[in-house]
């Protein structure tokens, strides 16, 4: 099948946002084009008793101007018109080590992967026991060109999610466990020639197509390290109509670690602990 991405208003509306706590800058691109797709998927699946699935799948996609947003470190040839207008200068900028973001569209490039799933209920187990199930997913996913799969938490070659649940008269629970890979989060020492389409080493100037590959933070790719969160979701019905909950959001407190290039080089070392929510849900 076809599928056809529009450009977010957010990304074409003129306007320029500044972050001066972290001296970032993000501008809207009017000359965005939709992103297309053509979409290749097979599936096999198997069903077996007691409860069982087991399938594998594979996807292939081809992409046309691809939506990327790219995260530039400023030097002297590529301050744009916009953030110069709002009363900064170049060498104000490269003193801070400031970044500039702005979505492009990139060459033609392609993506493939394939998923793994298992999904059972043991219900021949003996007693109480019978209530409890079991699943697991691995996702692997190999972009052609890794630096278009970037922004938000990045796209991660390999995915694990695997969890347990249990079900018995008016109590149900779960627990998974998700492990993601180390994936791009950012590629600032990376540009997009605006005239070729290419992506190049360095900075653009944008208006001459100059490329500069020995600018600031030139080559720097910034990562996100694998991370392994377990979260648990517990119910039980007090009433057809109420159901009392607990859900647990990473119980172990799994730390989020980003750093450029290499690991010594810390970006953030995030640690937000777990997250506990009781309520009563209703039905009426």
């Amino acid at each position: 099948y076809k599928s056809i991405l529009r450009p977010d208003t957010q990304n074409t509306a003129r306007g320029l946002v500044i972050n001066d706590t972290e001296t970032v800058f993000t501008t809207a691109n009017p000359d965005l084009k939709p992103e297309y797709a053509d979409n290749f998927e097979a599936r096999v699946e198997y069903y077996f008793e007691p409860v069982g699935l087991i399938s594998g799948g594979i996807f292939y996609k081809k992409l046309k101007d691809v939506q990327v947003t790219l995260q530039t470190i400023f030097d002297n040839t590529n301050v744009p018109e916009d953030v110069l207008a709002a009363g900064y200068t170049a060498a104000d900028l490269i003193a801070r080590s400031a970044q500039y973001n702005r979505t492009v569209n990139g060459p033609d490039t392609d993506v493939w992967g394939y998923e793994l799933d298992y999904n059972q209920q043991l219900s021949f187990l003996p007693g109480h026991l019978k209530g409890f199930g079991v699943f697991a997913n691995y996702t692997y996913t190999n972009p052609e060109e890794e630096f278009f799969f970037t922004g938000g938490s990045g796209v991660p070659k390999h995915a694990v999610n695997a969890g347990v649940t249990y079900k018995a008269q008016r109590f149900s629970g779960q627990i998974k466990f998700n492990w993601l890979g180390k994936r791009i989060l950012a590629t600032p020492g990376y540009s997009i020639n605006p005239f070729t389409g290419q992506v190049v080493l360095g900075t653009v100037n944008a208006t001459t197509g100059v490329q500069n590959p020995n600018a600031a933070n030139s080559g720097r790719i910034d990562y996100e390290k694998e991370r392994l969160q377990i979260d648990i979701n517990l119910d039980y019905q007090l009433h057809r109509r109420a159901t009392v909950f607990l859900n647990i959001a990473n119980a172990t407190g799994a730390e989020s670690i980003r750093y450029a290039v290499k690991e010594a080089n810390l970006i953030r070392h995030g640690g937000f602990g777990a997250k506990y929510t009781l309520g009563v849900k209703g039905s009426f």
